[in-house]
């Protein structure tokens, strides 16, 4: 992976120094700010409740998901995802088993990859997401 870092400080004017890295993965993926703590247990109990699914049927990192087959687990995702320009709201959360996110992934990082080179415009790479279920 490579890893770019920039780091701009303007001290002597007092402001503190702020830091951006910028990191491709070769995916397509750059980091974008996601959800974490408080603010994404309400947005993932806000989704899960909308899709009549309880949270503790939330896939779990380092879980083998092979004991999900019979009874699947489901995942917290972004209907348009945030490097093409989706939100962290509502509107573009969906809750989504963990197979068809393995799929929907695929889609997500062969867009990301086609915006970040030019190939498509954010417009197009929207209109290519929309939610798949409740």
């Amino acid at each position: 992976m490579k890893l770019v870092s920039f780091v701009a400080g303007l001290s002597l004017m007092g402001v503190a120094a702020t830091a951006i890295v910028v990191a491709d993965d070769g995916r397509g993926y750059t980091p974008t700010p996601r959800l974490h703590g408080k603010a994404y247990e309400r947005m993932r109990d806000a989704a899960f409740a909308r899709a009549h699914i309880e949270v503790w049927r939330q896939c779990h990192e380092g879980a083998n998901q092979a004991v999900y087959n019979t009874d699947p687990c489901y995942i917290l995702d972004h209907i348009v995802p945030l490097c093409a320009g989706g939100k962290n709201e509502p509107d573009n959360l969906q809750v989504q088993t963990y197979a068809m996110s393995l799929v929907k992934n695929e889609l997500e990082r062969e867009t990301c990859r086609e915006l970040r080179d030019g190939k498509i415009t954010p417009a197009q790479a929207q209109s290519r997401f929309h939610r798949s279920v409740p």
